[in-house]
């Protein structure tokens, strides 16, 4: 705080769109939180009877990494074959989800893209299992 402040405004900035008084009071810090991805600038200014001058322009950058999808695995029987579908819903923040068969000891990755499904056909054999993550430029989740 500064000595002789009685108040601060604390002004934000979202993705160069303008700024935008967020606190006007004589607490001397702020909290946020559910920030979405993009560029946070803020500054203050301390006031008494007068405001002084705005401070230096801090700027932060919010790249969230997509929540672990929910997934659904879908097997059925074809004969000498097993078709396995699995699905999960779209997640914010993801542009493309990963997919990967895991038979006893081989991961085998069985697709990476958009689409929030994926089925494929195997031999009658050892069990499987599927995993999904959503990622984004920012990074992937956990497998789920």
């Amino acid at each position: 705080g500064v000595a002789t402040a009685t108040s601060y405004i604390l002004q934000e900035n979202v993705n160069g769109a303008g700024w935008t008084t967020v606190q006007s009071s004589g607490a001397t810090s702020w909290n946020t939180s559910g920030r979405g991805n993009g560029t946070y600038q803020y500054q203050v200014q301390a006031c008494n009877a007068t405001c002084g001058s705005w401070s230096n322009v801090v700027t932060e950058s919010v790249a969230l990494i997509p929540a672990a999808p929910t997934i659904t695995v879908k097997q059925v029987s074809t004969g000498k074959t097993i078709i396995a579908t699995v699905t999960w819903a779209a997640v914010p923040n993801a542009t493309y989800y990963v997919v990967q068969e895991i038979n006893g000891s081989i991961t085998t990755q069985m697709y990476s893209g958009p689409n929030t499904s994926w089925s494929g056909g195997y031999a009658y054999g050892p069990v499987r299992t599927f995993q999904v993550k959503a990622c984004s430029s920012y990074g992937c989740s956990a497998w789920q």
